[in-house]
């Protein structure tokens, strides 16, 4: 069980660095650039729209990390 906890706190950890790089990319100045590649592409003509829902999922993974983090007293 304890490992099992472990391995959903490190997946939520590593989905939230993903999503703070890509949260990153969408206000950062590489915005500039004329075309992203990829599904990158979609991020640059919709960057209010992505801002707004990766804000969104960072914060459910703030929250399911938080939760998950939480020790838990013994009865």
């Amino acid at each position: 069980m304890r490992l099992r906890r472990g391995i959903a706190i490190a997946v939520v950890a590593a989905a939230g660095a993903v999503t703070t790089m890509l949260v990153g990319l969408v206000t950062n100045a590489v915005s500039e650039e004329s075309r992203w590649p990829g599904v990158l592409g979609w991020v640059q003509q919709h960057a209010w729209l992505s801002f707004v829902l990766l804000g969104g999922v960072l914060v459910v993974m703030t929250v399911l990390l938080s939760a998950l983090s939480e020790t838990r007293r013994p009865p």
